[in-house]
């Protein structure tokens, strides 16, 4: 099955005064569809909204789509996505709320001190690059999860999620967790912040 057949309308990410959904996430070219899966179905538990733009053809991939299906576990077929198909949807999305970036660069607040809105849109950048510099950039504020200051260089995959790459990872090195963990503690975090 194709993810295309249960991806949904970019409506789905308009903002809603409805009290069950408690917010919505942009997942900005990850490149792995077993984090895409996870990550749907995380959203999917703590009735966040998603919405995914892959200029990278990941959705487009049949072999892939299944994986995302396999690893929502269900999510995929009952949450499904918005597909933000272009730059311009990517800017209209941008204009229905604070757009908030994950990243591991100054500037950027501390997650634990983080005052969540409803209408607030987070965006998970993709596993080698993180979020392009220039998105960032637009961004009303940018997040970080605080971590121990420990170098931990990636080592050569056996089975790289993009094998075309050539280039180094960025920031190698440089502390960070899986895209699916980060969207995890976000996501859980935004919970429990708008709980309180």
């Amino acid at each position: 099955m194709s993810t295309e057949a249960v991806a949904k309308h970019p409506a789905l990410m308009a903002p809603t005064q409805d009290s069950q959904i408690n917010g919505r996430l942009l997942l900005h070219d990850l490149r792995s569809p077993i984090n895409i899966g996870m990550i749907l179905r995380v959203a999917e538990t703590f009735r966040f909204r998603v919405a995914i733009y892959d200029p990278s053809g990941v959705l487009d991939d049949p072999a892939r789509s299944k994986t995302i299906s396999d690893f929502a576990c269900g999510a995929l077929q009952r949450l499904g996505y918005a597909r933000i198909g272009s730059a311009g949807e990517l800017d209209a999305l941008g204009r229905t709320g604070r757009l908030i970036g994950m990243t591991i660069e100054p500037p950027s607040v501390s997650l634990p001190e983080f005052d969540f809105r409803r209408s607030d849109i987070f965006t998970v950048g993709n596993e080698y690059d993180g979020l392009p510099a220039d998105f960032v950039a637009r961004c009303s504020l940018n997040v970080t999860i605080p971590m121990e200051d420990v170098w931990s260089p990636k080592p050569k995959s056996h089975s790289p999620i993009d094998p075309g790459r050539n280039r180094p990872v960025s920031n190698d090195g440089k502390p960070n967790l899986n895209a699916a963990m980060s969207a995890g503690i976000l996501i859980y975090s935004a919970f429990q912040g708008l709980r309180g």
